[in-house]
């Protein structure tokens, strides 16, 4: 998967969760605690995450964000 681009991800290029899960990007709130500055939605649900797509930044998580695959067209 590729890394997670916040600027491609405020463009509303497509991301994803580390199991492939879709995630929607929601806000980018750069004034808030650096965990805190990410705000994206997962299954219905809100999460938190570091501008780098990391979930808490410690450990490899679930919640960590790449862009979604790009779909390839084979002639």
């Amino acid at each position: 998967m590729e890394p997670f681009d916040l600027e491609a991800a405020k463009r509303g290029e497509p991301i994803v969760c580390r199991d492939g899960t879709p995630a929607k990007f929601v806000a980018h709130v750069p004034e808030a605690c650096p965990p805190q500055r990410l705000v994206v939605l997962i299954d219905k649900n809100i999460f938190l995450c570091l501008e780098s797509g990391a979930g808490s930044g410690l450990n490899e998580d679930a919640s960590d964000l790449f862009m979604a695959p790009k779909k390839r067209t084979v002639w």
